[in-house]
C-alpha cells in the first residue's frame, strides 16, 4: 500500500502554498484501518516557545471520515516540531491524506496533489 500526506499553508493574501515535506509523520493508523482518505483544513496558534494551541478543524471531506480526519490532523499538528519564534503566529493549513493499493509513490503523490486542488468542505 502506498500512502502520502500533502500539506499546504495559507498566506496572509489568501494563497495556498504546498510544503515539500512534512517532518516526522506517518500515515495515520486510524485512517488506514477504515481505508480512509480525504482532507482536513485546520487553524491553530504556534506560541513563542513553539507549542501548538487552539487547534480548530475548519473543514473535512468526506464527512463520513470526519472524526478520523480530525483526530489524525490534531495529532499531526501536535507532533510537528515547531521552532521558537519572536511572537505567536496564527496558521491555517490543509492536509490531504491519500493512499492506494496498486500505485507507485510518484502516482500517489500526483493523485494527492490533484485532490488538494479540490475544495475541502
Amino acid at each position: 500500500m502506498t500512502t502520502t500526506i500533502q500539506a499546504q499553508y495559507l498566506d496572509l493574501q489568501g494563497v495556498w502554498h504546498r510544503l515539500q515535506k512534512i517532518p516526522n509523520h506517518e500515515y495515520p493508523l486510524e485512517l488506514l484501518n477504515i481505508q480512509g482518505k480525504g482532507c482536513a483544513e485546520t487553524s491553530f496558534v504556534i506560541s513563542k516557545s513553539g507549542t501548538v494551541k487552539n487547534i480548530i478543524i475548519n473543514n473535512t471531506d468526506p464527512k463520513r471520515y470526519g472524526r478520523q480526519l480530525q483526530t489524525a490532523t490534531r495529532q499531526l499538528v501536535r507532533k510537528w516540531h515547531w521552532p521558537e519564534q519572536e511572537q505567536a503566529t496564527n496558521l491555517t493549513m490543509r492536509f490531504d491524506y491519500c493512499f492506494d493499493k496498486d500505485v507507485t509513490r510518484d502516482e500517489i503523490i500526483s493523485h494527492c496533489i490533484k485532490q488538494s486542488k479540490q475544495l475541502c468542505s
